[in-house]
């Protein structure tokens, strides 16, 4: 069995930096399409819950939720915790 290199979990953690800063870039840089505001607040929900930070993961997924309701889209509403 191969073994794996000893910083892929310092790789991933860096990978999720790196997406959650373009996620950031892209909540902030359209805020008129909803759409697409919605499903980055849900993907950087999840991106913050893989870094342990819950509350701002749980804020994410309800403004996610909220954006979502307020276009009558349902699918933001089964967000999965």
């Amino acid at each position: 069995m191969e073994q794996q290199p000893r910083n892929v979990g310092k790789e991933r953690a860096g990978s999720v930096v790196v997406a959650l800063a373009t996620i950031e870039q892209g909540v902030q840089s359209n805020p008129e399409q909803l759409v697409s505001k919605a499903e980055s607040l849900r993907t950087r929900g999840e991106l913050r819950l893989k870094q342990g930070q819950l509350e701002l993961a749980d804020a994410d997924f309800r403004d996610a939720i909220a954006l979502g309701q307020k276009m009558g889209a349902k699918i933001f509403e089964c967000v999965q915790r």
